[in-house]
């Protein structure tokens, strides 16, 4: 079995219509290429597993300008999240209001900023106000065309509310994730809220080496909040701390996906990996795609 790295969609897409690849994964930003995939009947195998992952911006309050609540609530408010979900996915996502899918223990309805410009606009003067400068936004992009065109579009959205918007120069999907973490860029965009549980979520709240928006450090009563939660992890005790989270923007929702994994019809097996008990692993969950029993036939 051969792994090849393909950060392009229409590059992934391509290689499993021309037998280039068997199998192939994307996410639903890769709307476009995922429904030309659709239309090849008899050809491939499309499978998308239950919507339960959340993308959302970490916005970094370390410095500014998210360091100050006018501009994290400006960004919040300028973002359409359904038309972004339409925009990108092309009904393969739904547009999110929750920093998590409702099955996650993070979910609070209702409580994120709603779209709307003029609050957007609101915010962003308040901004000026409070440090004589204009909001200007600098999102990291990746060097995928999905990467680039999904943070224009949230540009775009900024730019209608009168915020300035510009696009850092694109970098391998692993360095951006590292300059994530180590708080070099105004936000990141991940999906660490995602599925029935709490655990991968809680290490980008508490106190661990994998802090994403910097309100580890510039609130330090909200870490200790998701602390004291996880020994009850309940939805009810990480409610208050998730409600701030959301109520203050360090998290911005945008939308929720459920994972695609694509195959041609030599291959066969795909989530046939035998569990404890007799059942078989899910061919997609939170812990990512089941081809451990895959088999090609020859020809």
């Amino acid at each position: 079995m051969t792994f090849k790295t393909v950060g392009d969609a229409a590059q992934r897409g391509n290689a499993v219509r021309t037998g280039q690849a068997d199998i192939a994964t994307f996410g639903a930003t890769s709307g476009t290429q995922i429904n030309e995939l659709k239309k090849l009947t008899g050809k491939v195998t499309v499978y998308q597993g239950p919507r339960e992952i959340s993308w959302n911006f970490h916005l970094n309050s370390t410095q500014l300008p998210f360091a100050k609540k006018s501009a994290r609530l400006a960004f919040a408010s300028a973002i359409d999240t359904k038309a972004f979900a339409t925009l990108m996915t092309k009904g393969n996502g739904d547009a999110s209001y929750a920093i998590a899918p409702p099955m996650h223990p993070f979910y609070v309805k209702g409580v994120s900023p709603k779209y709307d410009v003029n609050k957007a606009k609101e915010y962003a003067a308040q901004y000026k106000a409070e440090t004589g400068q204009d909001l200007k936004v600098v999102l990291p992009v990746s060097t995928t065309t999905e990467s680039t065109k999904a943070n224009q579009a949230i540009c775009n959205m900024l730019g209608a509310a009168g915020i300035a918007c510009s696009l850092m120069p694109p970098v391998t999907s692993t360095q951006l994730i590292l300059r994530g973490f180590a708080l070099q860029q105004q936000a990141s965009w991940f999906n660490v809220n995602s599925g029935y549980y709490a655990d991968f979520g809680l290490l980008f709240v508490t106190n661990t080496n994998l802090e994403l928006s910097g309100f580890g450090f510039t609130d330090p009563t909200l870490t200790k909040c998701f602390e004291d939660a996880r020994a009850v992890a309940t939805k009810a005790a990480f409610a208050p701390c998730a409600t701030k989270v959301a109520q203050e923007a360090y998290q911005v929702p945008t939308y929720n996906e459920g994972g695609t994994l694509v195959w041609n019809n030599k291959v066969s097996g795909i989530g046939a990996t035998p569990l404890p008990g007799g059942a078989f692993r899910p061919i997609i969950s939170g812990s990512g795609f089941d081809i451990a029993s895959a088999t090609k036939s020859k020809g």
